[in-house]
């Protein structure tokens, strides 16, 4: 594998610059390591709360990543982006910052790649059946306001892994950005000859994108949750075009209940609609959704 090019505060600001300007600018700091950027979001956040709003956390690893519902991995150097964001919820429609962060992700992946990715509502990003990226928000309520203050938004993103970094058990269902272009060119690494046929100019571009994509998820980030907040029927009309479980049967998981429906709509809200066996139809606020598999 090509020599992956490391992030740079310098870079990144240079490419975010080049976007079409926004009202906010981002406060990057970035770190060769991290338990978990969310985590250092949070004590961040502490030692600094009149000063936090656009500061964003990257690390290069994590050794303590969380995902939702406790979920915990870990990730090796520079195979994936790591990135939390620490913004105020002034005029934020708190519900809609997963969707809305959702689909700035898959918006960049696109941009900068080329390739169409899927979202699992409602945090989850797919490229056909293997989970490339979470996303975890969490809240900060101030004492003093008592009241919802600020949010952190995680993104764990794997880009660069081969099928072969992940663990066996997860091989089937874990992807990377790097795999799916393999996969679209129809080709296979010749991992004794490091070869492959996908052009070489763009092999070189990719592994030198890490910082221009950082910085263009920086700029749709932000967009997506300043100038066009408010452009709810656009954005949830775009999401649910990037779905991959609407129209189709899901397993919906709640603590420790599980039942089968299908998921037929996703509302302005952000909340999922689904409609059981007998054409009932129930607004899903949170909980975990699963994909049924022909094969389950």
């Amino acid at each position: 594998m090509q020599k992956i090019k490391a992030l740079n505060k310098n870079e990144i600001e240079k490419h975010y610059q080049a976007f079409s300007p926004l009202e906010i600018t981002p406060k990057i700091h970035i770190f060769p390591e991290l338990d978990s950027t969310n985590s250092y979001a949070k004590q961040f956040l502490k030692e600094n709360p009149l000063e936090s709003h656009g500061s964003i956390i990257i690390a290069e690893k994590q050794n303590a990543g969380r995902g939702r519902l406790g979920r915990s991995f870990a990730s090796n150097t520079d195979e994936g982006l790591y990135i939390s964001f620490i913004l105020n919820t002034d005029n934020l429609p708190v519900p809609l910052i997963t969707p809305y962060v959702s689909l700035a992700l898959v918006r960049s992946i696109k941009s900068i790649w080329n390739i169409d990715a899927k979202i699992k509502w409602v945090n989850d990003v797919f490229i056909g059946t293997k989970k490339i990226a979470g996303i975890l928000t969490e809240a900060s309520f101030s004492s003093q306001e008592k009241g919802l203050s600020q949010v952190i938004v995680g993104i764990g993103i794997n880009i660069f892994q081969k099928e072969s970094c992940f663990p066996v058990e997860l091989q089937a269902i874990a992807g990377s950005i790097y795999q799916a272009l393999l996969d679209r060119a129809s080709v296979s690494i010749d991992s004794e000859n490091n070869k492959s046929e996908i052009d070489e100019d763009f092999l070189q571009f990719f592994f030198a994108s890490k910082n221009i994509f950082t910085a263009q998820l920086i700029h749709n980030v932000f967009r997506i949750l300043t100038q066009d907040i408010h452009k709810i029927s656009e954005n949830i009309a775009e999401y649910k075009a990037y779905s991959n479980i609407l129209g189709k049967e899901v397993l919906v998981l709640q603590g420790d209940k599980s039942f089968l429906a299908k998921a037929v709509d996703i509302n302005e809200e952000g909340h999922l609609i689904i409609e059981d066996a007998l054409g009932k139809k129930q607004e899903i606020l949170s909980g975990e959704v699963s994909i049924r598999l022909p094969t389950q």
